[in-house]
Parts: C-alpha cells; structure tokens; sequence
C-alpha cells in the first residue's frame, strides 16, 4: 500500500470522512483509511488535534480507462 499523504488534525471537531474528503475529493476512501491507520477507528467520531493520518493510494485511480469512442456521423 502506497501512502500519497499524511494529514495531521489540526482543529477541533475534525471527523474522519470531512477530512478524507477534502484531502482527496472522494468519499469512498474512509475504508481504505482506516486499513491504512491501525488504531484509528478506536480514537472516536471526533478526532483529536495533532492525530496523523495516512493517505494510501486508491487503487481505483490505476483502474480508470478512457475510451475512443466513434459514431457513424464523426467528420
């Protein structure tokens, strides 16, 4: 598992999802998160100031493929 980032909390009345989602734009990486951060689900909804968290890479953004699309009435 790759880290891209460490986040440390800063202010008060930090929740985990806000702060994945302003750190990555996604909302499907608490999981990820929490796998990367033994430990961390146990802190509580609230996490405490100075807390680091580590950022894995999603793996969906490997998975992500553009298409070449035609139709039949491309010039």
């Amino acid at each position: 598992m790759k880290i891209i980032k460490t986040i440390m909390i800063e202010g008060d009345n930090a929740v985990l999802d806000r702060v994945i989602f302003e750190a990555t734009g996604r909302e499907d990486q608490v999981p990820a998160v929490l796998d990367a951060n033994p430990g961390l689900a146990q802190l509580g909804p609230v996490l405490p100031v100075g807390t680091l968290i580590k950022v894995p890479e999603s793996p969906l953004d490997d998975a992500i493929e553009t298409l070449t699309t035609t139709t039949l009435w491309s010039e």
